[in-house]
């Protein structure tokens, strides 16, 4: 598994946040990282692809919510149950205004986009996206690749010397999504042909 910048981000949010969506493109790393979360931090996880969950959690939306009181929890794909948002959203009411972290939802698809869900939960979520593997994820530096290629004067520091030049052109043109990572040029064209 690779170390994902946006982890000690995500981590702060759920300390400040009452609930914590994490979005992004399919096959970039959520359930990966948000399962690594909820071990970190003691939090429950929950998979709505799985049918027992998602039955429940749509044919009594408060009661699902009401049975997670005890843990916070990780409501993984949430977008499969959109009837969960009200439910959630009572929930997130109840709550002392202490407590944060009780929820961190992740989806491939952002429902909370449109205007209605956003009025749903004002100021009690924060929104991130999750993006494929950086260069520097992939590697293991600190070196930012985008400032490197914006500067006026482009020389490798030594923060990325562990990729040569060949190294470097390899990683883009390979991409950022975990499952890519060491496969071939043929199997890479037929992941990213499926995906698409």
């Amino acid at each position: 598994m690779y170390l994902r910048k946006s982890e000690i981000l995500l981590k702060e949010l759920l300390n400040d946040f009452r609930i914590l969506y994490l979005t992004g493109a399919r096959q970039v790393g959520k359930t990966t990282l948000a399962r690594k979360i909820a071990k970190d931090m003691g939090m429950q996880y929950i998979s709505l692809e799985d049918k027992t969950a998602l039955a429940s959690a749509r044919y009594d939306p408060h009661g699902f919510i009401d049975s997670l009181k005890e843990h916070p929890v990780v409501l993984d794909e949430f977008q499969y149950a959109p009837e969960l948002i009200k439910a959630v959203k009572l929930a997130s009411d109840l709550l002392p205004l202490y407590e944060r972290g009780r929820f961190f939802l992740t989806g491939s698809a952002d429902i909370f986009k449109s205007a209605r869900t956003q009025e749903a939960l004002p100021g009690h979520m924060a929104r991130m996206e999750l993006y494929p593997l950086s260069v520097t994820e992939k590697a293991g530096t600190d070196f930012n690749l985008i400032n490197f290629l914006l500067a006026e004067k482009l020389s490798i520091p030594d923060t990325l010397s562990v990729l040569s030049r060949e190294q470097l052109a390899q990683a883009l043109l390979d991409g950022g999504y975990p499952e890519l990572q060491g496969k071939g040029p043929r199997a890479r064209q037929i992941w990213f042909q499926s995906y698409l």
